[in-house]
């Protein structure tokens, strides 16, 4: 996969997601941040033997090893903005992609956990950098090499009217006339869903929240990667430039909600 970073990225560390659970509860949450996922058999054989470990970690975030992931822990139950990148693949036997990035104040954090491993590395940078360092992390090949893509099972199931003036029945003409110019890729051909979503309010469960606005891309065989557009009609190509400035948008969106949330 071709990776080219453009964001200094100042590593802080990498944690186990088991120690990253438990310091999730220590701060009040009661789930790991989406969408990172214990993906190994749990290594303690009882629940007395799990309940000696995690009583341990307090110490370590005071005064131990995990000291280091303070300063990410604290902001981030504290954070202004959050972004969750998730990259499935299909099949699923390559690893998923999950990036968790969040700033509070003049803060900014990224956390990647490892394909296939239940490890998180994270990293310092400037509370701005958000957008482009997940473009950045996401392990984009090319984009795609058509105009615009619909995959019709898809497209029923994502599509839906932007408030662009339209009256419903005039999105429903009006999109079907979009899909004809594309060309339709089958189901098949998707070797990857991805989604990025932004949060400013705290999240009460773990996923995907589906009553948000979020950024879909994918992955074609033998082609590259398509971004859907705002409306979800269809898909267009997309690299790293394009990814970074929808995730901005997203952000901006956030940043605009909190603003007037702290106003009020």
């Amino acid at each position: 996969m071709k990776h080219t970073n453009r964001v200094d990225l100042r590593p802080v560390g990498s944690v186990d997601l088991i120690d990253l659970d438990i310091m999730s509860r220590f701060y009040g949450r009661d789930f790991l941040p989406y969408p990172f996922m214990l993906t190994r058999p749990s290594r303690f054989s009882t629940e007395c033997d799990f309940n000696a470990y995690a009583s341990t970690v307090p110490d370590r975030v005071d005064n131990g090893d995990l000291q280091i992931f303070r300063g990410w822990g604290g902001s981030y139950a504290n954070a202004d903005i959050r972004v969750e990148c998730h990259v499935q693949y299909i099949p699923p036997d390559t690893a998923s992609v999950r990036i968790v990035g969040h700033r509070a104040a003049q803060m900014g954090y990224l956390a990647k956990q490892r394909p296939g491993q239940d490890v998180v590395d994270v990293y310092e940078l400037s509370p701005y950098d958000l957008g482009p360092a997940i473009a950045d992390s996401v392990g984009l090949t090319k984009p795609g090499s058509r105009a615009e893509i619909v995959i019709p099972e898809y497209a029923r199931k994502y599509a839906r009217p932007i408030d662009n003036g339209y009256a419903a029945e005039d999105f429903s003409v009006k999109s079907a006339v979009v899909a004809q110019t594309a060309t339709e890729v089958r189901r098949a051909d998707v070797t990857a869903m991805a989604t990025v979503q932004c949060h400013w309010r705290p999240t009460r469960r773990w996923g995907f929240d589906r009553g948000k606005n979020a950024i879909r891309f994918l992955q074609v065989k033998d082609d590259g990667e398509y971004i859907y557009a705002h409306d979800f009609s269809v898909a267009r190509p997309m690299n790293q430039r394009t990814l970074a400035e929808r995730t901005n948008e997203l952000i901006a969106e956030d940043v605009k909600s909190l603003r007037e949330f702290r106003n009020d």
